[in-house]
């Protein structure tokens, strides 16, 4: 589980650029004469996503223009289960139309046909950046798990920049905390110990959890909720922590003794999806379209630092903003990519593993 489902809580291809073009080009005519159509026809879009001020602004950027404009209502519930998805689709009683998915999900439902492919003679497809567009959907966001530190024990020119730093408590002493969940400690383990960047994938399971295993004693607390880092850094009970960026964000605009840094990160990418027999197929596509608009994109991420789909939105956000976005250039070439294929394909077995290790 992500930040996002615990608040509550990835790459694939393009095609040619002349296709895209004129993709574009005719979707945009299409979407420009759609809205009078909608007007008359009223209906709604389920969406369901991560709750709280996340989907505050989602409403606010993007929900409630799009109602504006087309008529169509935009009701979000939450939060994204694959399980319950599934039992929907099986049951073909489904009642959410879209659904904000992380990357793994969303590769999983459609290796079981359970999902509706991404209509690209409605969405725009153009601009989107090439790990934010795949046959299932387009990216929602993208998000990232950085290393952070108390600023005071450890100031400028002091600091961890490494994992490899973070498990070396002599060079290091302090206490750590780390999420507890597999994705991506794992990845974070094996850099520690020594594996290239590029070198991860497919991950040597075996040789992460033969170090964490070794070094479970450094690790003094492994958090459930994203909502502890801040009541981990103010309460003074670590020093150092794997975390959202996000979140580490938020605690330094709060005035805490805390920096991160993207070096030696993960990104992740999730997704918006459309469940196989929505009701609503056509106005959430609809809305997946309204939702690849460079400028609420923008403008959302001024209040979420998230990396965003379309590649035109990070021309129109402030240098500042830019800073703090897991994609942006500059930013994206010092982390990794959480490999979705990868942990789709091998994710319930790690689970049943992670679970004896974390205990």
């Amino acid at each position: 589980m992500t930040e996002r489902g615990a608040m509550a809580r990835t790459g694939i291809g393009r095609r040619d650029f002349v296709g895209r073009a004129i993709g574009a080009a005719a979707a945009a005519a299409g979407f420009a004469a759609a809205p009078r159509r909608a007007r008359a026809q009223g209906g709604e879009v389920v969406v369901c996503t991560w709750g709280g001020t996340y989907t505050e602004a989602q409403r606010k950027f993007f929900f409630d223009p799009f109602e504006r404009e087309t008529g169509i209502r935009v009701r979000t519930v939450g939060v994204p289960d694959i399980a319950k998805i599934r039992a929907m689709v099986q049951a073909r009683a489904v009642e959410w139309d879209m659904v904000d998915a992380e990357g793994q999900m969303m590769l999983r439902l459609a290796a079981d046909d359970m999902l509706e492919r991404a209509d690209f003679s409605v969405i725009p497809r153009g601009d989107l950046l090439p790990t934010a567009a795949s046959d299932w959907g387009i990216g929602s966001v993208a998000y990232a798990y950085s290393l952070g530190w108390n600023s005071q024990k450890f100031p400028a020119g002091k600091q961890p920049r490494t994992w490899k730093d973070f498990f070396d408590t002599k060079a290091f002493p302090g206490r750590r905390a780390m999420y507890g969940q597999p994705v991506p400690v794992l990845e974070f383990a094996l850099l520690a110990d020594g594996v290239a960047p590029g070198a991860l994938y497919p991950l040597d399971v075996d040789r992460a959890f033969r170090f964490l295993e070794s070094r479970k004693d450094v690790v003094n607390v492994w958090y459930k909720s994203p909502a502890q880092i801040q009541t981990l850094f103010r309460g003074g009970e670590v020093d150092m922590v794997e975390g959202f960026s996000g979140r580490l964000i938020d605690l330094k605009k709060a005035g805490a003794d805390v920096d991160w840094t993207f070096e030696n990160g993960a990104w992740m990418q999730s997704f918006w999806i459309v469940p196989k027999g929505a009701k609503n197929r056509e106005a959430a596509m609809r809305l997946m379209a309204h939702y690849t608009r460079p400028e609420p994109e923008a403008q959302f991420a001024e209040l979420f630092p998230y990396g965003m789909p379309n590649r035109l939105s990070y021309q129109k956000m402030s240098k500042e903003t830019l800073a703090l976005l897991p994609t942006a250039p500059g930013n994206v070439e010092r982390q990794i990519q959480v490999d979705p294929a990868w942990w789709a394909k091998n994710i319930d077995a790690v689970l049943k593993r992670w679970l004896t290790f974390i205990g």
